[in-house]
């Protein structure tokens, strides 16, 4: 295996680093040497004998480089990994045990440079300070890992509102705290985006009004398409659908959503008496009808619409009775509903279940997605690609960490940052990587939180 990190080193850097690294790999895994003719030849000795490998680049004087130098860290870890020494007891771990492995990780190394998604750890070591000499661990602002058979399930959902759009589309998910749920719903994003839909949220939290969160979401919608840089006829259909859904009446809205008069250019009808002072069961019902039918106007077959509620474990009955009203109104259309709730802190005599005991009972189907911890395969993918480590070589730490926070993504997190303050995972700038002392991360304690969740 040290013979084959420096056919590698020379391989990949004959061939010019990460612009070429699939190919060259690919050559790595075949008898192609054509494009190795050219260039000086070196000699390398070791128990299996004597090899030729290609050097064309030429170093300064007095510069000596390290094996795995220059090239982008996926690759510089692999090939530092086939180096180490097997009497080197602190890296150990990052060690490859069987060629095997080295294979996969290659043909994980091809896969990623060929997809339109490449991981950061193929990149090049462009990273800052703060990672390089600082040692600060760094995460993808998307923690979106496993989870493919919940996404599948929102995904068809989304194709059956934008797609057939006879009727609104509604599901829920489900989950314990820091499972990933926002962070699933977030995923329809690009889809939907894709489809020239538009994506309206809002989350129920103990410090805010439950009765202002949906509002407050309308509200910061309208915003961002006044501060587009669409014309005023791009969204016109849509104001002449609020103007025939809502009429007059939209006026009681300016209040609560007040860049909705922006957007509507106050061209429409003020009627003053019905928004001042919003009381009263009459005048709540109003306004659940208000909002249903403004909601309703926003989505058609060129615009569907996806609103997504969070934590709807904390969530006001008024705005219950407006999904309720939007899972039965036969004007809407090309239209879904994502809620996301918290498991454990919802039992039958909750006003969630009662509503949506009541949204059975007008024949509504909706489906509900259970979220629950990551497999031990996508907490290694995830630790893979925040080390930059070829996945071979995550599996030992991933294994613990698994084995440590259940699973649960948040917990994954907490405890990689922890780890990383700690310095049990560091960079390394003599090895060009990230280093970790697995001895040392098995005995380390849980945080309270952690243990009772576990338990």
């Amino acid at each position: 295996l040290t013979s084959l990190g420096l056919i590698f080193d020379q391989l990949f850097k004959a061939e010019g680093g990460v612009g070429e690294m699939s190919s060259a790999a690919a050559a790595a895994g075949g008898d192609n040497a054509g494009g190795l003719t050219n260039s000086r030849r070196v000699s390398i000795v070791s128990d299996g004998g004597e090899e030729e490998v290609s050097d064309r680049n030429v170093r300064k004087r007095g510069k000596q480089r390290t094996p795995g130098e220059g090239l982008p860290l996926y690759l510089g870890s692999m090939i530092s990994a086939l180096l180490i020494n097997g009497d080197d007891n602190d890296a150990s771990q990052l060690r490859y045990k069987s060629a095997n492995d080295v294979y996969e990780d290659l043909k994980a190394m091809v896969a990623h440079s060929s997809s339109h998604h490449q991981s950061s750890s193929l990149r090049e070591a462009d990273f800052d300070n703060d990672v390089t000499i600082h040692s600060r661990l760094k995460f993808p602002k998307d923690l979106f890992y496993g989870r493919q058979v919940q996404m599948s399930m929102i995904l068809h959902l989304l194709q059956s509102s934008t797609m057939l759009g006879d009727q609104p589309m509604m599901a829920l998910i489900a989950g314990y705290p820091g499972t990933g749920k926002s962070t699933l719903v977030n995923q329809v994003k690009k889809p939907l985006a894709d489809k020239n839909g538009f994506f309206i949220e809002g989350k129920f939290d103990v410090s805010v009004r439950p009765d202002k969160v949906l509002a407050s979401a309308l509200d910061s919608f309208f915003a961002s398409i006044n501060a587009s840089n669409a014309g005023q006829n791009t969204y016109m259909s849509m104001r002449w659908r609020i103007n025939d859904a809502v009429g007059s009446g939209v006026s009681c809205l300016f209040d609560v959503i007040p860049s909705l008069r922006k957007f509507m250019n106050d061209s429409t009808e003020v009627d003053r008496t019905g928004g001042r002072n919003i009381g009263g069961n009459l005048m709540g019902q109003r306004l659940k009808y208000m909002f249903c039918k403004l909601i309703g106007a926003i989505s058609c077959r060129s615009t569907p619409l996806v609103l997504v509620l969070d934590d709807l474990q904390w969530a006001d009955k008024m705005t219950l009775g407006v999904i309720r009203m939007l899972m039965i109104d036969p004007d809407i259309h090309y239209f879904l509903f994502l809620g996301c709730y918290r498991e454990n802190e919802v039992n039958e005599s909750h006003m969630l279940s009662a509503n949506l005991n009541d949204i059975r009972e007008q024949g509504i189907n909706f489906m509900t997605i259970k979220v629950g911890a990551i497999e031990k395969e996508s907490v290694n993918a995830l630790i893979s690609d925040v080390l930059c480590l070829p996945p071979s070589l995550c599996r030992p730490l991933s294994t613990v960490v698994h084995q440590k926070t259940g699973g649960i993504i948040m917990f994954v997190r907490r405890l990689l940052i922890s780890l990383n303050d700690e310095g049990l995972v560091w960079y390394s700038l003599s090895s060009h990587r990230w280093m970790f002392d697995l001895q040392r991360i098995e005995v380390k304690e849980m945080s309270e939180d952690v243990v009772k969740h576990m338990t």
